[in-house]
């Protein structure tokens, strides 16, 4: 597999050959740093038979162009976590960009890709690949949406997940992106561990791209009115200690108060209180693996009155006070 890359000139700074990430016959698990007078990087990369897992952390220094010649075929779950990329596959002449917190599965058909990154700081992407026989092997009698995924596969057409846009990625995803980084785990466990999580991530984008779906066909929203209720979303995660009332939110939005509570439970699967609820005792779950922080701090910073309220709903939610959680 060649790979060339060039500048916003079209000029070749960089050239070489790799072998293809999805030739592991065992499990491997490395880390490297790359520094080049385009891009700085760290990653971390997981091979094991059929998966190839890839975590970066990029500075690009100048705008390139990485094209990909004699690339094997597979089945790539994107996650962006911040930063941008765009990408055009084969002959094709229409581009798919993917953005911060935006994740989507793509199968690409072609034997060349070229993926154009901007200038920017703190590209933060993950890349999870296997061949289509492994992706079929763990998605067969999966459901309707893996399945149109595997029968575009075996036509020969390039597919994605959600054909019509990107989708969000949600705190779920993002401990579970921390995790595939856990060293913790002995090494006789490590690929089980690494496999499970792989496997949620795949069901997670599954999940919410059924119930999207589901919700949107159930009641009309235009696109105009999804992004309003995404920035509603993103109000809310952005500072979870706040609590806005529904007119704040309805002014931030431009939505009207029926719009904003109707749309916001169909687009989400929640009313807005209790999402925001549950991304709260999802937050101080995480805390809790800080053991020097104490319970009264972690339940103000997650926005709950006091330690009472949130050990009340922190019981309701997960079966036991935080306290005894964090002695598990």
């Amino acid at each position: 597999m060649q790979l060339i890359i060039s500048n916003q000139h079209n000029e070749i700074i960089s050239s070489g050959h790799t072998d293809s990430p999805l030739t592991a016959s065992v499990y491997k698990e490395f880390a490297y740093q790359s520094s080049e007078p385009f891009w700085q990087s760290t990653a971390r990369e997981i091979h094991y038979p059929g998966t190839h897992i890839a975590m970066h952390e990029v500075d690009v220094l100048q705008s390139v162009n990485v094209q990909t010649l004699d690339a094997p075929q597979m089945v790539s779950l994107f996650f962006v976590e911040n930063g941008s990329l765009v990408s055009k596959a084969g002959n094709q002449t229409s581009y798919w960009q993917i953005s911060s917190l935006q994740h989507n599965l793509l199968y690409s058909a072609y034997s060349t890709d070229a993926t154009f990154f901007e200038q920017q700081k703190n590209l933060r992407l993950n890349i999870i690949s296997f061949t289509p026989k492994r992706f079929a092997e763990l998605t067969e009698g999966a459901g309707k949406i893996t399945d149109h995924v595997n029968n575009q596969i075996a036509k020969g057409n390039s597919s994605s997940l959600s054909e019509q846009r990107n989708l969000r990625i949600n705190l779920s995803m993002m401990r579970l992106f921390r995790d595939l980084k856990d060293n913790s785990f002995h090494p006789s466990a490590r690929k089980l561990h690494v496999e499970s999580k792989v496997l949620e991530l795949l069901a997670l984008q599954c999940n919410q791209l059924a119930q999207e779906t589901d919700q949107t066909n159930s009641y009309k929203l235009t696109p105009r009115d999804i992004q309003k209720l995404n920035e509603v979303r993103d109000y809310l995660l952005h500072d979870i200690a706040c609590s806005p009332g529904l007119s704040e939110l309805s002014r931030h939005s431009g939505l009207n108060m029926f719009k904003l509570k109707s749309g916001f439970k169909q687009l989400f699967n929640q009313t807005i209180f209790g999402f925001l609820r549950e991304r709260r005792l999802e937050h101080a779950m995480d805390q809790l693996k800080n053991r020097d922080k104490a319970l009264t701090d972690i339940a103000y910073e997650s926005g709950f009155a006091s330690l009472a309220h949130f050990s009340d709903a922190f019981r309701k939610k997960y079966g036991s006070p935080p306290g005894k959680w964090r002695n598990h």
